[in-house]
């Protein structure tokens, strides 16, 4: 009885954050006049501004305002001009086109009416594949001419529902691979995440590979091959990144000599990716592939390993940088950027074949499913934090790719682990939204750096710690039980 009262607890406190508490920060005007109210230094503490602050730092619609531009314009109605912009005007500095003015407002900066409505990626540049508009698309129809605040709630909800989704799959598969765990304490420990993390988790639109990827695990364990390769094509047309997990989808099923399944959950996989991304590579013809050469050319963001390094470097020695507003993004440029984003171009590939190497290995000397179900799930959080740690953008919204597959992982590990994972997650919403509000990162402080390298460190240790069990327990069967 007490079990089943806490994960009727568990399950309503998940709901009702990502659904209520996310829903109800301030609104995108909201946090624009409290930002000038704090910045005339005329205000005094009170509750009311300590809660009026806390809602300001749950907004996060600059995405969002991309999303509904983007949806206008393929809708061809009025849309909000600084987002629809071909590849050569987004590798600009931002500030060729700051006019002072709100860019999200549309009493500050008019909206365009198209004649027509335009085609993604030939009409403009779109940074995401096809899949994309799958989920930027429905709540914009759902706003109609209300706003961004109205799209901001029907998007969130929709993310919402899709992280709530997530969980569910992945409780699932922890039923199957580790009986042992009360799914409670799953629920429990995904909602803490969520909660740290912040509302960043159902405002950008990560939540859908965080969706394809479990959806995708649960496919695999539950020997459903049809559903597991829609969920790949889903992921890879919607992110592009779950391509890389592939491969271990392959082995998964080879270490068991299970072909028909392989064979199925290829021809679904192929036959949805087709559906979806023919169209969408039709209409736009080659300036589809703008959208690559848009990432291959990005500097290196704010928020990776490396630019923390260049960062803690221009604080200790004075090395020569600068923040580059370009690509929609915060970048480091000067000193040393070049020869790191060469590497944080090397790196991701390094780690992607030793995950795939070790993966391989493991899968076949695993001696039982329950044992290659587990090696599948490490996997793939292997991959997820080698690009995320070793690569060029580590946005804050990629953790989202974590829940719940990378808390099942943490669960599966020692406390210490599980410390690792919720620090990282922790010290996130310290890299934004609160470094970002205090101009800590547009100034390159060294506490953001300190706390950003810090906070990647984490990740990464975390990483390297979930191959620890395996080492001499894969061979013979299941990892050894949970901590009490």
């Amino acid at each position: 009885m007490f079990q089943r009262r806490s994960l009727v607890l568990a399950w309503s406190a998940f709901i009702l954050i990502v659904f209520g508490l996310f829903n109800s920060c301030a609104t995108h005007r909201e946090q624009r006049q409290t930002g000038s109210y704090l910045a005339k230094g005329t205000w005094t503490v009170s509750p009311q501004l300590f809660v009026r602050v806390l809602r300001v730092l749950g907004t996060d619609d600059g995405d969002i305002s991309r999303y509904l531009a983007y949806s206008r314009a393929m809708l061809g109605k009025s849309y909000q001009p600084y987002y629809i912009r071909p590849l050569d005007e987004w590798k600009q500095d931002a500030d060729s086109f700051d006019t002072g003015k709100d860019p999200d407002d549309p009493e500050q900066t008019p909206p365009i009416s198209p004649t027509r409505a335009l085609t993604p990626y030939r009409d403009f540049l779109v940074e995401y594949p096809p899949g994309f508009f799958l989920f930027a698309l429905p709540p914009a129809l759902l706003t109609g001419e209300a706003g961004l605040d109205r799209y901001s709630f029907w998007f969130g909800s929709l993310m919402g529902a899709l992280l709530l989704s997530s969980l569910w799959l992945v409780a699932q598969v922890a039923n199957r691979v580790t009986p042992q765990l009360a799914q409670d304490k799953l629920v429990r420990f995904t909602t803490y995440c969520l909660l740290v993390l912040g509302t960043i988790t159902a405002r950008r639109y990560d939540a859908a590979l965080s969706f394809s990827l479990s959806l995708l695990l649960f496919g695999c364990v539950m020997q459903r091959p049809m559903v597991a390769g829609f969920a790949l094509a889903l992921g890879i047309v919607t992110k592009g990144m779950p391509i890389l997990v592939a491969p271990l989808v392959v082995f998964y099923f080879l270490s068991m000599k299970r072909m028909r399944e392989l064979l199925l959950a290829t021809a679904s996989g192929v036959g949805f990716g087709l559906l979806l991304g023919l169209p969408f590579t039709a209409a736009a013809g080659r300036q589809i592939l703008d959208m690559f050469s848009y990432h291959g050319m990005r500097p290196l963001q704010i928020e990776s390993t490396f630019a923390s390094l260049l960062v803690l470097s221009h604080s200790l020695f004075g090395t020569d940088l600068a923040i580059a507003h370009t690509y929609g993004s915060m970048n480091v440029v000067g000193t040393g950027e070049p020869l790191f984003r060469s590497l944080a171009s090397l790196f991701p590939f390094a780690s992607l074949l030793f995950v795939w190497a070790w993966a391989f290995l493991s899968f076949r000397r695993a001696s039982s499913q329950t044992a290659r179900d587990r090696v599948l799930i490490l996997s793939i959080c292997l991959i997820l934090v080698g690009q995320m740690t070793l690569g060029k953008v580590f946005s804050p919204q990629y953790l989202t790719w974590l829940l719940p597959i990378g808390v099942l992982a943490a669960l599966m590990q020692d406390y210490a682990g599980r410390w690792l994972l919720f620090a990282t997650m922790a010290l996130t919403y310290f890299v934004f939204p609160v470094s970002y509000h205090l101009s800590l990162a547009g100034t390159m402080h060294p506490l953001f750096g300190f706390v950003l390298l810090v906070r990647n460190l984490c990740l990464i240790a975390w990483a390297i710690r979930l191959l620890w069990p395996l080492r001499s327990v894969v061979p013979q069967s299941i990892p050894s039980g949970l901590p009490a």
